[in-house]
């Protein structure tokens, strides 16, 4: 795993074999093709960390675009930012809602290479669920994600309605 703020350090990591990246590498800077050229091409997800280094106009959307995979992780505990400020940020830079869903199942089950039992709702893997008032794919997907109604876990129901 490495972490790096400016462009050449991530470019050097990716080059280098690094497995992934902990947070967006370039928030002061726009993203060279370069780079995302060499992550897309070694598959090397990059845990967005978006509360700590937000990407520059238009590097997010074209990062995906060029088949980037973007894992949701955020850095809260040290900025003082919330969960959902990951996914504010994802949508003011372009992720649909099923990208920002994804990012936080699908893609990071395949960070922690548990894609095989966890990440997707399949017979024989493993799953939490939320069941949310709302549907986040057509409704606005920030105030429905908040909108949780139940949530089973390990099997059991943990949340129930009021």
């Amino acid at each position: 795993m490495g972490q790096a703020i400016f462009s050449e350090e991530a470019l050097t990591a990716v080059n280098a074999g690094v497995d992934e990246l902990l947070s967006w590498p370039t928030p002061i800077e726009s993203m060279p093709d370069v780079l995302i050229q060499a992550i897309v091409s070694r598959s090397v997800p990059v845990v967005s960390g978006f509360s700590a280094a937000a990407p520059q106009e238009g590097d997010l959307r074209k990062f995906l675009d060029a088949g980037g995979t973007l894992s949701y992780g955020t850095l809260t505990p040290n900025t003082g930012g919330t969960p959902v400020t990951e996914f504010r940020i994802m949508e003011l830079h372009g992720m649909t809602p099923m990208e920002m869903i994804q990012s936080a199942t699908v893609n990071s089950a395949r960070v922690l290479e548990m894609e095989d039992s966890i990440g997707t709702l399949e017979v024989g893997k493993q799953a939490d669920i939320i069941v949310l008032d709302g549907n986040p794919l057509e409704d606005n997907f920030l105030t429905t994600i908040g909108n949780v109604v139940y949530v089973v876990k390990n099997g059991e129901l943990v949340v129930k309605p009021e």
